[in-house]
């Protein structure tokens, strides 16, 4: 049988033992009850034959008292070595956790120095990050120039500058001017407009 197997056996006797105790235990009760009942009736005689009962049963009971300690110690005894078995492996894995982390840090930081030393100094590094920092488009500037578009898009659009006629020009009419872009120039806010 296997330790596990012995263990639920001693168990399973010691439970076992403890039942008869308390069975005894109530019995010796109720004999005490009768017993005293006894007295105070002067039956003198049924008295006496519930103390022979009850000595006998207290006896009993002594006895099963010492069989259930003694495989309350067995065990104790069997479930100490599997606790300290069980408590050593989560001791041994909390440290094969520790060990493993600390492996992988390690790895971390050698694959980080490998790549610095690949032929790529920090000054290089600086270079790039600067040359793609200064190529980037300013959004603040980028905002600004599309908050002047809005306005004045809002503001070409309150005028009629530019009317455009509902048919096609005579041949006689002068030339439409031309522009390029979504909107037509706008002297008043374009710089580059020339009349």
């Amino acid at each position: 049988m296997s330790r596990q197997g012995d263990l639920a056996s001693l168990i399973q006797r010691a439970n076992a033992e403890q039942r008869q105790i308390d069975v005894l235990d109530g019995r010796i009760s109720s004999l005490l009850d009768r017993a005293r009942s006894a007295l105070n009736k002067g039956d003198e005689a049924l008295a006496q034959e519930a103390a022979q009962a009850i000595a006998q049963m207290e006896n009993e009971r002594t006895g099963r008292t010492e069989t259930h300690a003694r495989l309350e110690q067995k065990i104790v005894r069997l479930r100490s070595p599997s606790v300290e078995a069980g408590t050593r492996r989560v001791v041994d894995l909390k440290q094969g956790a520790i060990q493993a982390r600390a492996v992988r840090k390690e790895q971390d930081i050698q694959k980080r120095l490998a790549t610095t030393l690949s032929g790529r100094d920090s000054a290089s590094e600086a270079e790039e990050l600067i040359s793609r920092v200064l190529g980037r488009d300013d959004p603040f500037e980028q905002a600004e120039i599309l908050k002047r578009s809005r306005t004045t898009s809002a503001t070409a659009t309150s005028r009629t500058a530019w009317p455009m006629p509902a048919t096609a020009p005579p041949a006689a009419s002068p030339p439409m001017p031309c522009w390029t872009g979504s909107r037509p120039p706008n002297p008043l806010t374009d710089e580059n407009h020339h009349e």
